[in-house]
């Protein structure tokens, strides 16, 4: 069989541990710019990505393969910035038979055909100016945006933010509109059209057009220990489950940040209204444990709910140089409608490397360990799990490995075994991916 072949592989490599439920497309291309010239303002790098994979249940007998080329150029000078990063992308699968449709399931609505972008096709990845001077942060183009440790909002905008940092307080304001052709697990990055499980397709509140999907939003935390510290920049394209912690050699604040945020998603493809209000709070607890919990209220016609996250983690750093973590995350609801979900469009809370869970189908927990050797090769294994405790039911388990093979080239592949009510067998899938940042 092709997927026990594929296991062997697997097994084989060692994988990233960051790169683990990565929501969008894997990359190295960031860590390796390099100036034109020693005195250039100008950096470049290039990358390459090549898959290949199987996937098998009593239904299905699947292999598929994709690969990618990317480009990216960078200005700086001064407290200016210009970047701008693209791609080619390139995908195949064994069975073709299902046919296409342009519905985008925005609302409400589910798309009555599963939509599949073009085998060979171009994409944008970044294209902004930043500006950065002392505190302040303005940022205006096709860029990624968060909302600091809230999962509210976790996708790649064509719009502007801006950042503002008076001792530790933090300031943000940020809009934009998002479109399949760039969206995080939109045409050019995403993989659920090659994975694709369920025979209805899609649920995807992105549209496929620009200012259909937009969203509006601002945000106010507090962080006791940024007082005295510099910001810490995070990056962008990490792993789904927070990557490893600094490790302090002072006690830390017990309460690392308290936030509030109000949001509002609005456009022709949304409801008449639909607003977000929450706050969260992470704290630093005993024996090193890292808590992040917040609380949402989503207001929508017929659709009001509240929804909650309490997530821990538990971070090691051995005398070898090896680091070990720990990550539990719960998500919960409560609907004051009856049937009502809990479905922000651009939280890109999809959890599992297969499944790709939406944020709405709540309530649900996962679960990860994770090591990284302190050998030659930088080999890491994780172990991932999930747990949908209602609607299908979805269970999957996902197994990495990883290793640093040469410079700028990471080899990995991922194992992962699932079960659904919606999928009605067990279904397997391996995959291997060689990476090359040069």
């Amino acid at each position: 069989m092709k997927i026990r072949a594929l296991v062997l592989i697997v097994i084989a490599f060692c994988f990233l541990p960051q790169r683990g439920q990565a929501s969008d497309c894997r990359s190295e291309l960031g860590a390796h710019l390099k100036p034109i010239t020693a005195t250039s303002p100008f950096s470049w790098a290039l990358e390459t990505t090549l898959v290949a994979g199987a996937m098998e249940n009593s239904d299905l007998n699947r292999t598929f393969n994709s690969q990618m080329l990317y480009g990216g150029l960078d200005f700086s000078a001064t407290h200016h910035q210009l970047y701008f990063e693209t791609g080619l992308k390139y995908w195949s699968k064994s069975d073709e038979a299902e046919r296409t449709g342009t519905g985008n399931g925005t609302g409400s609505s589910l798309p009555t055909n599963f939509y599949k972008p073009e085998k060979r096709h171009w994409g944008l990845r970044e294209f902004f100016y930043g500006f950065h001077k002392n505190d302040t942060q303005i940022k205006v183009g096709l860029q990624s945006m968060k909302f600091n440790q809230s999962l509210l909002l976790d996708e790649r905008v064509l719009g502007a933010s801006f950042e503002q940092t008076l001792h530790g307080w933090d300031v943000a304001l940020k809009t934009g509109t998002v479109a399949t052709d760039f969206a995080r697990m939109g045409d050019f990055c995403g993989t659920r059209h090659v994975y694709r499980l369920l025979p209805n397709g899609r649920f995807n509140l992105v549209s496929d057009q620009l200012w259909e999907t937009n969203f509006v939003g601002t945000s106010l935390s507090w962080q006791p220990s940024r007082e005295t510290e510099e910001p810490n920049v995070m990056d962008d394209d990490g792993f789904s489950m927070e990557s490893f912690s600094s490790f302090e050699e002072t006690t830390p604040p017990l309460i690392q940040e308290i936030r509030l945020i109000f949001y509002e998603e609005f456009g022709s493809g949304f409801h008449t209204y639909k607003y977000y209000l929450g706050s969260g709070a992470t704290f630093n607890l005993p024996l090193n444990l890292d808590l992040n919990t917040e609380i949402l209220y989503q207001a929508i016609q017929n659709e009001n709910a509240l929804a909650y996250r309490i997530q821990c983690q538990k971070d090691w750093a051995w005398n070898s140089g090896a680091l070990s973590g720990l990550n539990i995350m719960y998500w919960g609801k409560y609907a004051f409608d009856a049937g009502s979900r809990f479905y922000p469009a651009f939280s890109n809370l999809y959890l599992g490397e297969v499944m790709r869970l939406d944020a709405l189908d709540l309530p649900c927990w996962t679960a990860s360990v994770r090591h990284a050797f302190a050998f030659p090769l930088k080999p890491a294994i994780e172990l991932y799990y999930l747990k949908q405790s209602e609607l299908d039911h979805v269970q999957e388990w996902d197994m990495q490995l990883s290793a640093h093979v040469y410079r700028g080239l990471v080899c990995y592949g991922i194992f992962s075994q699932l079960q659904s009510d919606a999928v009605g067998s067990v279904t397997n899938m391996a995959k291997v991916e060689m990476r090359w940042a040069f």
